[in-house]
């Protein structure tokens, strides 16, 4: 199943105006096209743009520090002493992100996340199937060219000693029977590995 490389990033600076002229264009193109993950992905978008519009109350200090401190915890992992791993953090999950009530479509059966370090951003999507195990379908994009980049070893292990380990020979790769958990996620790259954690998988 090909996904498209145009990131989430790309499409929501795309909604709010922040490209540059030739990005921008680059993206109205694509859009021209007619791919059916984009409309999606920019419907979603200016569902929630708009609904943030209208109903945006100011967040109170003595909530927002605590959150904060919250998340740095929880998702924010230093930088290793050694430049060849990067720990990648958790920027975007369609399972657990806000919505407003009334901005809200139907449940979807499949789940995207976006894991960020300072040079690439890794796309996972989840299918349920119906054993109750999951179809993982992943791709690695650098930040600063957007070329598509081959895995050169995807390896994922959780706390029961269930590991996987597949060798993709595209930039996208597949894994299409995974078991529901909690994953540790090492993409292996030319020149530095990349690791996530605690990566709820089909939960």
């Amino acid at each position: 199943m090909k996904r498209c490389p145009m990131t989430f990033e790309i499409l929501l600076e795309y909604c709010e105006g922040a490209l540059k002229a030739t990005t921008k264009e680059r993206v109205r193109r694509h859009l021209e096209t007619g791919c059916v993950y984009c409309e999606r992905q920019l419907a979603w978008i200016q569902r929630v743009l708009s609904a943030f519009q209208r109903e945006n109350p100011p967040i109170p200090a003595h909530v927002l520090a605590p959150a904060r401190t919250l998340y740095l915890d929880r998702y924010v992992r230093p930088e290793s002493s050694s430049p060849l791993v990067q720990w990648a953090r958790l920027l975007f999950d369609s399972r657990t992100q806000y919505t407003p009530a009334f901005a809200r479509g139907e449940q979807e059966p499949s789940r995207h996340q976006i894991y960020r370090t300072d040079g690439y951003e890794i796309e996972i999507w989840q299918e349920m199937l119906p054993q109750g195990e999951c179809y993982l379908i992943g791709q690695v994009l650098p930040r600063r060219d957007h070329a598509n980049v081959i895995p050169k070893e995807i390896i994922l292990s959780n706390s029961a000693g269930h590991t996987l380990r597949i060798t993709p020979v595209a930039s996208e790769f597949h894994l299409p029977s995974v078991p529901a958990g909690h994953y540790q996620v090492q993409v292996s790259l030319p020149g530095v590995d990349i690791r996530l954690s605690e990566v709820a998988v089909g939960l």
